[in-house]
């Protein structure tokens, strides 16, 4: 339920509501099977808040998940994992004038 209301914020922009709701539902044992989801639903809102380190690590924990994802079909688990790629690279691109947060 969590992990939905946390879906819900983040499609209404609610970057902080989205991270509380996220970390709830990660701590409280959250499937493993799921976790990729809001692990990348993290990672979207801390860079969208400009908090890249923590966005590039959560970036990463999702591409650690999605090896997790057993029940993921292989070709969407690809699609997922090429996008979170793309993400870091952009990442790795564009550097912020705050360097320091990365």
């Amino acid at each position: 339920m969590i992990a939905n209301r946390s879906a819900a914020f983040y499609r209404l922009n609610d970057h902080e509501l989205t991270l509380q709701d996220v970390d709830l539902a990660l701590n409280e044992s959250y499937p493993a099977k799921l976790r990729y989801k809001v692990l990348d639903r993290r990672a979207r809102c801390l860079l969208a808040l400009h908090q890249y380190g923590e966005a590039r690590e959560a970036f990463r924990a999702t591409l650690l998940a999605l090896d997790e994802a057993s029940d993921l079909d292989v070709e969407k688990r690809r699609k997922w994992q090429m996008d979170v790629q793309i993400m870091l690279k952009m990442m790795d691109k564009t550097k912020p004038k705050d360097v320091s947060k990365f």
